[in-house]
């Protein structure tokens, strides 16, 4: 008797299986209409299936899934291998030139317009160095 129960319960998962397959199947072809009437107005199938996938994923999430999926963006971020953006220079236009002073005694203090801090200059003079007066930032 228990051979005949689970035979007829075997047969009828297989029918709801099959029944399922079959709707899949309609679905599938629906969908397949869907995106090629879309396509024909001009719309990139793959990336509306992206678009609604993300937008589904993001309807669906919770907060606090969204501080995770935020921390996991970051450091998919910081390993990946791609350079990193960087601000571009900034251009200098040298607007006057005034000569270097003349032979400075080695160990002499000069003065770095830079950093706006005395330097001690080691080393041979350098008679021919120009040092740039005026410095205007051009963005």
């Amino acid at each position: 008797m228990t051979n005949l129960v689970a035979r007829d319960q075997l047969v009828s998962i297989f029918e709801r299986w099959q029944r399922l397959e079959e709707e899949k199947a309609e679905i599938s072809e629906g969908l397949k209409e869907l995106f090629a009437e879309a396509k024909g107005n001009g719309y990139d199938a793959k990336a509306l299936r992206l678009a609604f996938r993300a937008k589904v994923k993001a309807d669906e999430a919770d907060p606090a899934d969204a501080e995770l999926q935020a921390l996991v963006e970051i450091y998919l971020d910081n390993l990946a291998e791609r350079p990193r953006a960087r601000p571009a220079p900034a251009r200098v236009e040298i607007i006057e030139k005034i000569p270097a002073p003349d032979a400075t005694p080695a160990g002499a203090v000069v003065a770095a317009k830079t950093s706006g801090v005395a330097a001690r200059r080691d080393g041979p003079p350098y008679d021919d160095l120009e040092i740039p007066a005026i410095l205007r930032r051009v963005s």
